[in-house]
């Protein structure tokens, strides 16, 4: 019951990290437009939310590593 609740939880997370890696482009393509470099924000937010996503696929399912 402990480890479902954990897949639970962590899959939760990862959706809520999949938006907000999309949500953090928004920051980055306005300071391209502006002509400046872009803060680290996207490129941290999308590492987070691989990691969290291969976590999730480690303890779901080989299949699912395999797969990616």
């Amino acid at each position: 019951m402990q480890e479902t609740k954990f897949i639970k939880y962590l899959s939760w997370i990862a959706t809520v990290m999949a938006v907000l890696m999309y949500v953090s482009y928004i920051p980055q393509i306005a300071d391209n437009l502006a002509g400046s470099k872009g803060n680290p924000l996207q490129p941290l937010v999308a590492a987070i939310n691989c990691t969290l996503w291969v976590v999730y696929a480690l303890k779901k399912s080989t299949t699912i590593y395999l797969s990616r």
